[in-house]
């Protein structure tokens, strides 16, 4: 499994560094075989309610759009315990930004 993800990032940062002739590309989304973009318009970007407000291309543009100018990876999942995850949350729900 690691080799295939080091394949895809490499795959992603040649492709990024010499794109297709009349491409614009500046990011690539590497994903899991098994991923379901089903819950991405729920995704909560702006902090309020979990209300499906975005289209599934939006809520990522809007995740990119909200990093960083010098980002270079962002993990979309958090894998950890579950006490490290309430942590988290209750820090996020008293205002602060959570980077984990």
């Amino acid at each position: 499994i690691l080799l295939s993800h080091l394949r895809a990032m490499a795959c992603a940062v040649y492709t990024l560094s010499h794109p297709p002739s009349g491409s614009a590309l500046d990011a690539a989304l590497i994903v899991e075989a098994d991923v379901d973009f089903r819950l991405v318009g729920l995704w909560d970007l702006e902090g309020g309610t979990q209300q499906r407000t975005h289209t599934r291309r939006n809520a990522l543009d809007a995740a990119v759009e909200a990093l960083p100018a010098d980002w270079g990876m962002l993990q979309l999942a958090v894998i950890t315990t579950i006490q490290h995850f309430r942590r988290l949350k209750n820090r996020h729900d008293h205002g602060e930004l959570v980077v984990p």
